[in-house]
């Protein structure tokens, strides 16, 4: 598998962890990898892919919420 396709793998995951938590912060994404340490290869491509998704959530999240019908993001679940 390669190195960039880890890598999105593994924001999903990350992303995934920090809905269920309820915090989207940097921090997150540290402590998920002191328990699931990714690869030298993988992480500095999953740290850029992260950061730039946190910084532009909330219009990923508005975008998301006007192509859905009858649906709030309150309301779905976080994958």
């Amino acid at each position: 598998m390669g190195a960039r396709r880890k890598s999105r793998e593994l924001v999903l995951q990350v992303l995934f962890h920090m809905d269920s938590q309820k915090r989207f912060e940097p921090e997150m994404f540290e402590l998920f990898c002191r328990v699931f340490p990714p690869s030298q290869k993988t992480e500095a491509f999953c740290c850029n892919l992260l950061n730039g998704i946190l910084e532009a959530r909330s219009g990923i999240d508005s975008l998301i919420e006007q192509h859905s019908s009858n649906w709030k993001m309150s309301r779905m679940g976080g994958v």
